[in-house]
């Protein structure tokens, strides 16, 4: 019976210290610029613990990828600097969205698109969530699975976004942290 009471005293010791140091550790952030297509200056912040890499393909599409091995999030974006004039248009972005993640949809639980406005600060977008059809919980994943992956658009100024957020909760702080990069950075920079 001791043994109990005491490994739940060092459970709750050590939840509050890493408490601590997760709290900690998301007021430090980098910023990171980089060059969408050829001439579309952006930046954002890298949260503390992500990892930031950037490749521009042969058709001047950039992506951004945020990886921390520690939380289990991963946030990818596609930016192209091509900007059709309907791009500002909801019907246009979820197009956009269905044409990137039907593999998604026929996976979900969801079996629908589930369309959520996306408010940045700066331009528009839409998003849905799709959660893994076949897992109940996160053990139920293989290793590199995930439970969820948030698919959407961002178009401001001068630039289109898709984007991939994948994770195992979404109601976790860090979650929230990564979606709230989607709202207030990858803005011109």
């Amino acid at each position: 019976m001791k043994w109990k009471r005491s490994s739940q005293m060092w459970g709750v010791v050590l939840w509050v210290l890493g408490a601590a140091v997760a709290t900690t550790a998301q007021g430090q952030s980098r910023t990171e610029s980089f060059t969408a297509g050829q001439r579309v200056k952006l930046s954002t912040r890298v949260p503390l613990g992500y990892s930031f890499e950037q490749e521009t393909d042969s058709q001047g599409v950039t992506l951004i990828e945020m990886l921390n091995p520690v939380w289990r999030i991963s946030l990818r974006v596609y930016i192209s600097g091509e900007v059709p004039a309907e791009a500002s248009k909801t019907e246009w972005q979820r197009n956009l969205v269905v044409q990137n993640s039907s593999m998604f949809l026929s996976q979900s639980k969801e079996q629908d698109y589930r369309w959520q406005a996306l408010v940045p600060e700066e331009g528009s977008g839409v998003y849905c969530v799709f959660s893994d059809a076949r897992a109940r919980k996160v053990s139920e994943l293989p290793p590199d699975g995930f439970m969820h992956v948030v698919t959407g658009v961002k178009v401001i100024r001068g630039a289109v976004m898709y984007f991939q957020i994948w994770c195992n909760d979404m109601t976790v702080p860090e979650y929230q942290e990564i979606f709230d990069l989607l709202l207030y950075d990858f803005d011109r920079g």
